[in-house]
């Protein structure tokens, strides 16, 4: 899903918030709080035993009588991964594979803006993933739109096993999923142990989120093609709202309780510039 001119101009503005705590020590665009050794001069400080006496200012020496070393900031750039869950219940309506493929190409776009590196990562069915290079410059987003098509949406998610096959340098993930399973928590200790600012962006349908039923009805695992038949009462619809209103809460949990952001998108009620002001709000980009 290309984004028009109007959305692109506005995610031109953006940024994604806290990146500059999670830059990686690869040459970049983006200015490091860490001093260094590049061009750009930031700040004195008093010589210290150890400290290479080239640094040392001398002018401000004869100023002052005493040895001061140059400080600069370095300029590095944010790795920033996409995770794209691929597996078949993120296939239960096309909204819901539309605003995926969206929300892909706003993050990746965000990125390349922003001088970052950005690479994608699709989840295809469990243990089974594909993957572009790090990539840098906004000429280069039409890898992430060549990845995405064509692709199946089917399978399971097991993203806990797919985290630990893939290498993670310091940076960024935002992981797009639905998060219906149960390996989120498991998951996000992994990623949080790669020194990985996560940001979870949960896609979700109407139906999913406030189903209209009621009497009997066959449902059908779209991942593992299991059937279960069951009688939909309102005390059944009561004890399906308690349930995934207490899942929609620990995944929340999961992803802020060490620093992260997370933001939940109602794929059918929700527009793209809706989707841009809740990452605004959500301290997504800013």
């Amino acid at each position: 899903m290309k984004l028009n001119g109007e959305i692109l101009k506005q995610l031109s503005q953006y940024k994604l918030d806290g990146a500059e705590g999670f830059l990686s020590y690869y040459e970049g665009e983006r200015k490091s709080r860490n001093k260094g050794r590049s061009q750009e001069f930031s700040d004195y400080r008093p010589y210290d035993l150890g400290d290479d006496i080239r640094m040392i200012d001398w002018n401000a020496y004869g100023r002052t009588d005493q040895y001061y070393v140059k400080l600069y900031e370095e300029e590095r750039e944010s790795r920033i991964t996409i995770v794209l869950d691929h597996s078949g219940s993120m296939a239960f309506s096309e909204k819901q594979k539309e605003y995926a493929e969206m929300l892909v190409a706003m993050f990746a776009y965000v990125g390349l803006a922003a001088g970052d590196s950005v690479r994608l990562i699709v989840q295809k069915e469990s243990g089974v993933y594909s993957e572009t290079d790090f990539c840098k410059g906004i000429d280069k987003q039409h890898h992430f739109y060549q990845m995405m098509e064509g692709l199946e949406w089917r399978g399971e998610m097991d993203f806990e096993s797919l985290t630990q096959k893939i290498r993670f340098a310091r940076g960024i993930t935002v992981w797009i999923s639905d998060f219906l399973y149960e390996s989120v928590e498991a998951a996000h200790r992994y990623l949080t142990l790669a020194k990985q600012h996560v940001i979870g962006v949960q896609l979700l349908t109407k139906e999913t989120l406030s189903p209209d039923m009621h009497g009997a009805y066959e449902f059908e695992n779209i991942e593992s093609r299991d059937v279960l038949s069951m009688d939909v009462t309102p005390a059944v619809l009561r004890a399906y709202h308690a349930a995934l209103c207490g899942h929609l809460e620990a995944v929340e949990h999961t992803m802020v309780a060490s620093g992260g952001r997370y933001v939940l998108i109602n794929v059918d009620e929700e527009d793209g510039a809706q989707v841009l002001a809740k990452l605004l709000l959500h301290r997504i980009l800013r």
